[in-house]
């Protein structure tokens, strides 16, 4: 995905971006199915950093286990079975017209909703706005530098390490799949949660992975990675691009659900991924202080206030 004109058919490409990084030191963002497990925490922690509010608490129980396990295949020997479920793959994913793209939707944590947007691009350049109950924090990168802008405005700027494209933020573990750096060898068909899939297994960072695929659109239906799990149980189309808009992402009893409601394909560098100017803390117009009444039992401070009115 080089050019800049026209179509361009979805092809195996690396997931890390950055000099000197390539087929080394895989880095997947927190918002990615990967990205949590890589780094062995439950998944919620995927939006630790927007303030705990990208986690959900759904799923696996109604998930049926797979009938094998997905430590490895019985036999780790590449067969031309493989190279065609990934031929498959690649063109089920279709078309992606734009090396730029924002997406939208809301992550769900025990009912509570989190609108989220995202903006990235094939040179790995990302911004991501969440909405969260007292304001919005952003996180981004440009080509030199990454940044978090809390919800107080304050921003934190530090060197970039690693870039990641637009396939792989997007697609979640079928951009995985298209890193030619990793190895996949064909396990074979069985019944997950009664859909008809093909397993095949690869390691991902240090972590063995199992992946599913759907026996009848050759799409990730789901993965096992380093004890998380992730299912895709819908998919659509945007703009010639399938993708999953349905996330739920296991870790024992405790699951996070994300939904993709839209998809823009965008002229590249239509976006500003630079770090935004600090914002500065601001009385209400006309208001020059704040007064309290507070209580002071036993040493401690307590504050009768109001959120929202309640």
């Amino acid at each position: 995905m080089n050019s800049r004109a026209g179509e361009v058919l979805i092809q195996r490409c690396n997931i890390v971006t950055s000099a000197g990084s390539i087929g080394r030191n895989r880095t997947f963002s927190p918002t990615s199915q990967v990205g949590a497990a890589l780094r062995g925490e439950f998944l919620a922690m995927m939006a630790v950093w927007i303030g705990g509010g990208l986690a959900a608490l759904l799923l696996a129980a109604a998930s049926p286990a797979p009938t094998a396990s997905p430590s490895g295949p019985p036999s780790a020997v590449r067969t031309p079975q493989i190279d065609e479920l990934l031929e498959r793959h690649r063109r089920a994913l279709g078309y992606m017209r734009s090396e730029s793209a924002t997406w939208s939707g809301v992550v769900t944590q025990e009912g509570v909703e989190q609108p989220f947007s995202e903006s990235a691009d094939v040179e790995g350049r990302w911004r991501a706005t969440y909405t969260l109950p007292f304001g919005q924090r952003s996180e981004g990168n440009d080509t030199t530098k990454e940044w978090v802008q809390d919800v107080n405005g304050n921003v934190v700027v530090r060197p970039l390490e690693h870039k990641r494209a637009l396939l792989t933020r997007l697609l979640g573990f079928n951009g995985t799949l298209l890193d030619p750096e990793i190895v996949w060898y064909y396990d074979g068909p069985l019944t997950i949660d009664g859909r008809s899939v093909i397993r095949i297994h690869g390691t991902v960072g240090p972590y063995a992975t199992a992946v599913y695929l759907d026996a009848h659109t050759s799409l990730v239906y789901g993965a096992e990675i380093a004890g998380h799990s992730v299912r895709y149980p819908q998919y659509q189309n945007f703009n010639g691009l399938n993708v999953a808009t349905k996330a739920v992402e296991t870790q024992g009893t405790q699951t996070v659900t994300r939904t993709i409601s839209s998809v823009t394909m965008q002229p590249f560098a239509n976006q500003n991924y630079a770090p935004p100017a600090p914002r500065r803390a601001e009385f209400p117009r006309g208001e020059s202080d704040v007064a309290l009444d507070i209580e002071e039992p036993h040493s401690l401070i307590v504050l009768d206030a109001k959120i929202n009115g309640t």
